[in-house]
């Protein structure tokens, strides 16, 4: 400390230490920038409708899971990847999984996955569908 009482950084001046959180925070540094290229935000992605799709005649177990989104970003998607937990009698069950294509700015998606196939039907609903990343 010094003879105020205040904290001095040794040899740095102020704009250093601003620029030098900037590159930390924001991943501007040299592998942050690939990134940037790389991963998008997954809040571009707006989901429409996430169900459980009813089970054939004379089974127990859905058909899959229906997603309906579209990519309210600025630029083409290749891989959006989904995270989806469903409440069935016993348990939550979370199963993740990626769309892979060409996924345009707003030109709606309507896919159908296979999740959740394998497990007993409880309804159509599901206790959260979220994006958790797009490329």
């Amino acid at each position: 400390m010094g003879k105020s009482g205040h904290v001095h950084f040794a040899r740095f001046s102020t704009r250093a230490l601003v620029v030098t959180l900037a590159f930390s925070l924001f991943g501007l540094g040299a592998g942050g920038a690939a990134r940037a290229q790389t991963m998008g935000d997954p809040h571009v992605v707006k989901i429409a409708r996430c169900f459980i799709t009813k089970p054939r005649p004379f089974s127990h177990h859905p058909t899959g899971t229906q997603i309906d989104y579209v990519n309210a970003g600025p630029v083409v998607l290749h891989d959006v990847t989904f995270q989806v937990v469903y409440r069935n009698a016993e348990t939550n069950i979370t199963r993740t999984f990626d769309d892979v294509g060409t996924f345009a700015p707003n030109e709606p998606v309507k896919h159908h996955f296979d999740a959740f196939s394998d497990v007993q039907y409880a309804g159509a609903t599901t206790a959260s569908c979220v994006v958790t990343s797009v490329r």
